[in-house]
């Protein structure tokens, strides 16, 4: 008996890697850190608002945070599409390559 190979989650397996992925404890540090930042920066931006011309350093500040933040945030949407594609894996799914290049090939061997 063969079983055939799984390219797609069946709904609760999408539903338990979501959660798990939200509430995962490796990247806390990543998230608390993304949070003070934001708060910060919104603090800065609202004082800024009241005083537009006044202050330089702030103005500086919001663009090095905004920066800081990008950055956090590409890595923590990296360590979520590591850990996903683990527990995909693990599941047994193997999403198909659809790239025009592999669709070609697998026309050839056909």
């Amino acid at each position: 008996m063969t079983t055939a190979n799984r390219t797609e989650l069946n709904p609760f397996e999408e539903i338990i890697i979501a959660r798990t992925l939200e509430s995962s404890t490796g990247q806390e540090s990543l998230m608390n850190e993304i949070n003070r930042l934001t708060e910060e920066r919104n603090k800065l931006q609202s004082a800024l608002a009241r005083h537009p011309w006044g202050n330089h350093e702030a103005t500086q500040r919001v663009r090095e945070i905004t920066a800081e933040l990008e950055t956090r945030w590409t890595e923590l949407r990296r360590a979520r599409a590591a850990r996903r594609i683990r527990m995909e894996e693990a599941l047994g799914v193997h999403p198909v390559d659809e790239s025009p290049s592999s669709a070609g090939k697998d026309e050839e061997a056909a």
